[in-house]
């Protein structure tokens, strides 16, 4: 069984849930769905889908699995510490109870004051061919 930095069990990697990527996805999730209320729930599936590889850092203990973990987690770290805590983001709990709390997010107009988001489709990649030229990062030409 896997021990976390603070010594208990359970996620190997404190990061693993909260870092860079799934602040970043949180914003995108945000931008795209967040024009209405939703359950904390569609973000935490959208995150185990787009990282699923995070259910290897976690370690089952004997009152919680995995996925219940890492679902917990996400919703603490990315939802509400973060994306409530920065303004991004209505999160208000739906249930009153302390360690079971359901919640519902929405984003707030600062979401897109903060970031854009450019997709490119796939196949619209594929119909542009172009030359890439290497970077250089230093002139070729000494004297």
């Amino acid at each position: 069984m896997a021990t976390n930095r603070s010594g208990g069990k359970g996620i190997r990697d404190p990061s693993a849930v909260g870092n860079d990527r799934s602040f970043l996805f949180t914003l995108y999730l945000l931008n795209m769905h967040g024009g209405e209320w939703l359950p904390e729930v569609f973000y935490e599936d959208a995150f185990l889908r787009a990282f699923p590889r995070v259910l290897n850092d976690v370690a089952p203990t004997p009152y919680s699995t995995p996925e219940k973990t890492v679902r917990s987690c996400y919703t603490g770290r990315a939802l509400v510490n973060f994306s409530a805590f920065l303004g991004l983001a209505e999160v208000e709990p739906t249930a009153k109870e302390r360690y079971n709390r359901l919640y519902r997010v929405k984003k707030r107009p600062l979401v897109a004051e903060t970031v854009r988001f450019h997709i490119s489709k796939g196949r619209d990649m594929a119909k542009k061919k172009t030359r890439r030229n290497p970077v250089r990062l230093f002139p070729t030409v000494f004297e």
